[in-house]
């Protein structure tokens, strides 16, 4: 019986280090969350760069505008010449809320991408330890059904005692004895 529940012990060790192991390697599919801080500090520095670029354009576009402007309320430059500056500033004013917004899109598409890749990872890592859970509790299941009747056998077998060796070990006077009727008036 104590080799049986030797070898259980055995195979539920052996059981727990491939678990453990499977869950090693399950993990190792996940992103690492380095590259998750890169890609968020990758995301805000290009917005803040977009921005940037955005703002500079504008103002250059404004300093123009102004000039144009300050020109006409001087009246260096006409109503009509006027109006057609102000008309390309803003078609060109629109051109760059524009490129502004499909340059942000684009950021942001890039860390969705990555948002995405990050949740479909770790839904893969959750699937694959669930199943590796499973496997584990199968496995500990037939281990115990495997072992467990064994040793439930080897219990529930009758202790048998030599009763010759047990008077001998009591030092009784008459281990010959020992097998005597008991109803026997000379015993």
């Amino acid at each position: 019986m104590l080799q049986q529940r030797s070898r259980w012990t055995q195979e539920n060790h052996r059981a727990l280090q491939t678990k453990d192991a499977a869950r090693v390697i399950a993990k190792k599919s996940l992103m690492p969350e380095d590259e998750l801080s890169r890609a968020r500090r990758l995301r805000l520095k290009m917005t803040k760069e977009n921005k940037m670029r955005a703002r500079v354009q504008v103002a250059a576009l404004s300093m123009k505008y102004r000039a144009v402007k300050n020109s006409m309320l001087t009246g260096g430059m006409d109503k009509a010449a006027y109006d057609r500056a102000y008309k390309l500033t803003s078609r060109q004013i629109s051109a760059f809320r524009t490129e502004f917004a499909s340059r942000q899109r684009e950021i942001e598409k890039t860390w969705s991408l990555m948002q995405k890749r990050q949740r479909s990872a770790e839904s893969y890592v959750d699937a694959d330890l669930q199943k590796i859970e499973e496997i584990y509790e199968q496995t500990i299941a037939s281990i115990a059904d495997r072992y467990g009747r064994r040793i439930a056998y080897f219990q529930s077998l009758p202790i048998i005692t030599n009763l010759t060796k047990l008077y001998e070990s009591l030092n009784t006077a008459d281990a010959g004895s020992t097998f005597r009727n008991q109803w026997d008036i000379s015993g």
